[in-house]
């Protein structure tokens, strides 16, 4: 949420995610984040006034804004303290995001699906590393 949201304190409550606007990701019938899927199972509508495609969209979405979002730790970890954004640790409990590769299986055995295959393996490896 933006630095300067003085409606929010130092934490934030379910029942002020319930009421505040939302930036979102992916929002719409056949496009959801686990979170957002997560949050609706939890009763908790988001009131959407800003929908984006890109994660790194969000910080600049809600600066200024009375808007909140919910974005990875380490993308918000990333986000430069000039640009007035404040993370807050999310008042509901946000089961990990996990990525998956599925292909045909035709491909498992073309040298350069499994040479991609390989690349996501070792730069997910890395960022899986603790610091």
């Amino acid at each position: 949420m933006s630095r300067d949201n003085l409606d929010v304190g130092e934490e934030l409550t379910v029942e002020q995610l319930k009421t505040m606007p939302w930036v979102v990701t992916y929002h719409g019938p056949t496009a959801s984040t686990p979170a957002a899927r997560q949050m609706r199972m939890l009763g908790i509508e988001p009131n959407v006034q800003v929908v984006t495609e890109s994660f790194l969209t969000v910080p600049s979405l809600v600066r200024g804004t009375g808007r909140v979002a919910l974005l990875q730790r380490r993308l918000a970890a990333g986000v430069p303290a000039e640009l007035g954004v404040r993370a807050l640790p999310c008042p509901l409990e946000i089961g990990p995001l996990r990525e998956a590769m599925w292909w045909h299986p035709m491909y498992d055995d073309d040298p350069e699906h499994r040479y991609l295959r390989d690349v996501v393996l070792r730069a997910t490896a890395v960022l899986n590393q603790d610091p």
